[in-house]
């Protein structure tokens, strides 16, 4: 079942996740390959649990057969003594293998889940990233799987041991003495019932402190990535009570998942002391009564703090458990959301040999309701440049998305040489169809490796060589440290225009035989304008490209222009031909004439200056 989120307008947050269903049937295929080093975890626990249940036999040992027996006392002391000493010597060396097993099993399972995590977002579509909210993917990777770590590497051993510990001392104490065991046992109902009404409660308050922490997440990631946006507009105060009421929604869910602790965990300890009560005043006078020796009631006592104890620390661990159970929930219901866009087992590559570019009878939407594009069709010749051109909401965008394959059409088919996007693999409509984007993306890394986007030492100078054919390279080579000079920060440090040549140069050396632009230029500072502009010439040479054109100087110089107005293509042709025809092509460049000579005036002050 494929689900995004969609965002809600009047708080900003993200709606409900998709949480997946069977979670632990999910983690369990994850851990099958692990199985060998379980079934070794596995042992290390048992071995460990049975060596602590043996210390109070060798009390009861001591004390019936030692101290209040009638013969051999010194030599069955010193036996239980001697055989205390070794119990617990083999529980302290085999707790220490299961704790490092354990570990490396549990770092081994999140090494995997954080890997398939990330390749499984690299791997949803565009449309999965325009509705869901960066900040709540950032915690899935951070919050959540430290949440799972905190579980696995420390609190599973804990639960686990302490389970066993349970089942096994409840079976030797019903050995010992059933009519002990069902006076101590007495209590049980009353917990099972507080247990019963905590995890009611809890499950939901749990799965809303996760959903608040993400949000709290969503919201300083994006503040952080706009902060010279809010300053600049002295949003500080108005951002910082937006964010003041997503931290108080946090803690009033914390502060009510601890009301419900206050609630349960002193339930279990009186619960448990309670026990404790029971079996020295009943096993008191089983003892006196002869019915059982003072060993027992001796090792009773232990094994019931064998069975309390784990009782109290599952309790404690109820906190990190419905953490990692909505963490788990949350992660395997992203891995649920499968891309829109798949190939089939057999799916050919696609082979472009001229670069003609066809949209026949094309109909798409965004949400299913409102129609984006209808019935567009289209035909660009093989290595021509066309303009796209319209009003804000015309289409432009949409229409270079699905060429770029980013989205299928509804209906209809947008062709390369012939063949059907739709219909080959996306990886390779990934290689011969590049798209860039009007602001050029910089990644943590020196500027060789932004361009070549590859960190092997091997491609730096195929990145020089690819800046230099393209006309650039006296550019990158005035910073610091060159092509070497580190950018961090989304490459602060250069300027609009040198972040967009390198995206030009990025698209140079992938070598692409259909090339689509939202035109460079028109979010360039004027001192790179003009080599933008003679990278971008350079680059579409011997191509087929199509640009939006923000800027109806640009749509001149193509050899077609398309003109979008409500999704449809109302006009196609040159320039000169649609200023004849008077329609919508000629009004959009009457009324650009108008603004231009008054911000080509204050361009020519600029450029004296």
């Amino acid at each position: 079942m494929r689900r995004s989120a969609a965002l809600d307008p009047k708080e900003g947050e993200a709606p409900e996740e998709h949480l997946a269903a069977h979670p632990l049937r999910c983690a369990w295929r994850d851990v099958r390959p692990l199985a060998p080093r379980l079934a070794l975890a596995a042992v290390f626990v048992v071995v460990a649990s049975l060596a602590k249940l043996a210390v109070p036999q060798a009390v009861r040992f001591g004390i019936d057969r030692g101290a209040l027996g009638e013969s051999d006392k010194i030599y069955n002391l010193s036996l239980a003594f001697l055989f205390g000493v070794a119990a617990l010597a083999a529980g302290y060396v085999f707790s220490r293998l299961q704790v490092a097993e354990v570990a490396r099993l549990g770092e081994a399972y999140l090494f995997e889940l954080r890997r398939k995590v990330f390749a499984h977002i690299q791997s949803l579509d565009v449309d999965f990233f325009d509705k869901e909210r960066t900040g709540r993917l950032v915690a899935r990777m951070t919050s959540d799987i430290e949440s799972l770590q905190s579980f696995v590497i420390q609190g599973l051993i804990v639960l686990v041991s302490s389970l066993l510990a349970l089942v096994l001392s409840l079976a030797v104490l019903l050995k010992m003495s059933w009519q002990l065991t069902l006076a101590s046992m007495s209590v049980m109902p009353l917990l099972v019932l507080a247990t019963i009404v905590f995890r009611r409660r809890a499950d939901p308050a749990y799965l809303r402190v996760r959903e608040r922490v993400s949000q709290v997440m969503a919201r300083l990631q994006e503040n952080l990535t706009g902060v010279r946006v809010v300053q600049a507009y002295a949003r500080e105060e108005r951002d910082a009570d937006r964010f003041e009421g997503l931290n108080e929604a946090q803690f009033e869910a914390q502060l009510h998942t601890a009301r419900l602790q206050s609630f349960y965990f002193p339930v279990v300890e009186f619960l448990g002391m309670s026990a404790v009560a029971i079996v020295l005043g009943y096993g008191s006078y089983l003892a006196v009564s002869g019915t059982i020796g003072f060993g027992v009631v001796a090792a009773f006592l232990f094994y019931l703090s064998n069975i309390f104890e784990p009782l109290q620390q599952v309790s404690m661990l109820y906190n990190e458990l419905q953490a990692a159970s909505a963490a788990l929930k949350k992660l395997y219901g992203l891995l649920e959301i499968e891309p829109r866009l798949v190939d089939l087992p057999g799916t050919p590559a696609l082979r472009v040999s001229r670069g003609a570019v066809a949209l026949e009878e094309v109909d798409f939407s965004y949400d299913g309701i409102r129609p984006a594009l209808r019935d567009v069709t289209l035909e660009i010749p093989a290595g021509s440049r066309v303009a796209v051109v319209g009003k804000t909401g015309a289409g432009k965008s949409t229409l270079v998305k699905l060429m770029a394959r980013f989205y299928d059409p509804d209906s209809g088919t947008v062709r390369v040489d012939g063949q059907d996007l739709a219909k080959v693999s996306l990886k390779s409509v990934r290689k011969q169809i590049v798209f860039v984007p009007q602001e050029g993306f910089v990644f943590s890394g020196t500027v060789w490796q932004n361009i070549a986007m590859d960190f092997d030492s091997g491609r730096r100078e195929e990145a020089i060589a690819a800046a230099r054919e393209l006309g650039v390279d006296h550019v990158f080579g005035s910073l610091p440290e060159g092509f070497d000079t580190l950018l961090t920060g989304g490459g602060q440090i250069l300027s609009a225009g040198q972040r967009q040549l390198i995206g030009l140069a990025r698209a140079y050396m992938a070598r692409p035989s259909v090339l689509l632009l939202d035109e460079a230029a028109s979010a360039v500072d004027p001192a790179t304008a003009e080599a933008v502009e003679e990278a971008v010439s350079r680059l579409l040479e011997g191509k087929t490209s199509v640009t939006i054109a923000h800027r109806l100087t640009t749509a001149t110089r193509a050899d077609l222009i398309v003109v979008m107005a409500d999704g449809r293509v109302v006009e196609t042709g040159t320039h000169e031909s649609l200023l004849k025809r008077e329609g919508h092509y000629a009004a959009m460049w009457a009324s650009w004439n108008r603004r231009v000579p008054m911000a080509s005036a204050r361009q020519e002050v600029v450029s004296e200056e």
